[in-house]
């Protein structure tokens, strides 16, 4: 076994009572739970410890700081290895147009370089490898700064047409869906007809 964790109080995440046991892993999967022990190329002793899955942040916004610290220790010493990104109407990408000129100043603070397009987001991702499992969504804010702007004006037609083509795009990368923020002044302005009409994609 690659790593073997004993007496540990284990709550698994189900709903059971916890109980004491121990856990062999080998090549990152869990291959044991028991009472017996073994050897291992590295050991931990649990005693007194709590032993849980990791949790999951449904609503974070480390689309920026993920890059920057991909270790995510600040994540991984509360205990969460996945996360889920994207909320309140703001994304990571795209970044065009007023969303590019908005975002610009706090990847400039954090050391990054810019990007625009979902591609190109998943790709620094994908190279930064962070330490947790990390999913998005797109934020309509993002969206909606990249084709119209943010200023209080109707959506044309065109600009519908090319906000809905956009989404599809990136929902093709395996973006885990469209996000609104309502109590910001960029997303009131997402009236219940045009939230309809993206939400059909």
């Amino acid at each position: 076994m690659d790593l073997f964790i004993e007496n540990a109080f284990i709550f698994d995440g189900l709903g059971n009572s916890p109980f004491k046991a121990n856990i062999g892993i080998q090549k990152d999967k869990i291959i044991y739970i028991g009472k017996e022990k073994f050897r291992a190329t590295k050991k931990i002793n649990a005693k007194e410890l709590v032993l849980t899955p990791g949790f999951i942040d449904t609503h974070s916004h480390s689309d920026f700081t993920i890059l920057a610290d991909p270790n995510a220790e600040g994540k991984i010493t509360q205990g969460i290895t996945t996360e889920i990104n994207g909320n309140c109407g703001i994304s990571g990408f795209p970044m065009l147009g007023e969303a590019f000129e908005r975002r610009l100043p706090e990847l400039k603070s954090l050391g990054l370089s810019p990007w625009n397009t979902c591609q190109e987001y998943i790709k620094l991702l994908k190279k930064a490898k962070p330490a947790i499992n990390f999913a998005t969504m797109l934020g309509h804010g993002n969206l909606r700064g990249a084709v119209v702007g943010y200023k209080d004006v109707k959506s044309r037609k065109k600009e519908i047409n090319k906000m809905k083509e956009l989404l599809k795009t990136m929902l093709s990368y395996n973006v885990k869906g469209l996000s609104t923020g309502l109590i910001y002044p960029q997303e009131f302005l997402l009236i219940q007809k045009r939230l309809l009409n993206l939400q059909r994609l």
